[in-house]
């Protein structure tokens, strides 16, 4: 029986043989497990950083929301705004989409961040500039709140949202020294 959890293709010609399988599911027998080797991207979801000036210092702050479900899987919660790409929509409008479910505020999408994979998903991140409060947050968001990139690279735990906050950080300093240099 364990032989069947580790290695089901290979029992696949004594099954077919002893008559226990026909053809049609034989078919479906052999490809079990290849699905995941070969799999194209199941799902691709949209997010942003969202930014704006600081009241007091004028540094940046961006947008933490603090994700029931990031609860869920054992991280302390906090995590960009995002979410997934429904049927036709464009990767931007579902980054604005979800800025403004999980975020409660809306934004202008003013540059691309990057995109990155895993094994099941394509996460497209935008750096988004703040333009006003927009409702309330979803049901599924206990709480959001604006932290410096410092405090915020420090608050979240997965390695994506520090990848995609460095990424923000590298694109203001690029835009701090072009400023300094123009002047």
């Amino acid at each position: 029986m364990l032989m069947f959890a580790w290695r089901p293709r290979a029992l696949l010609p004594i099954i077919v043989v002893v008559g226990l399988l026909d053809a049609a599911s034989a078919s479906a027998w052999r490809n079990l497990g290849r699905a995941d080797k070969r799999s194209p991207t199941r799902w691709a979801s949209a997010g942003a950083v969202v930014f704006r000036p600081a009241k007091r210092s004028g540094e940046i702050e961006v947008l933490l929301v603090r994700s029931k479900k990031e609860r869920r899987e054992g991280t302390n919660g906090w995590t960009l705004p995002k979410g997934v790409v429904k049927g036709k929509q464009s990767k931007r409008k579902a980054a604005k989409v979800e800025v403004r479910q999980e975020g409660g505020v809306r934004g202008e999408i003013v540059g691309k961040l990057g995109v990155y994979g895993t094994r099941y998903a394509k996460r497209y991140y935008y750096l988004m500039r703040f333009k006003e409060k927009r409702g309330k947050p979803d049901h599924e968001i206990l709480d959001t709140g604006w932290f410096s990139l410092k405090a915020a690279l420090k608050k979240v735990e997965r390695r994506r949202d520090r990848k995609v906050l460095s990424q923000a950080h590298a694109q203001f300093s690029a835009e701090q020294r072009q400023k300094k240099s123009n002047r």
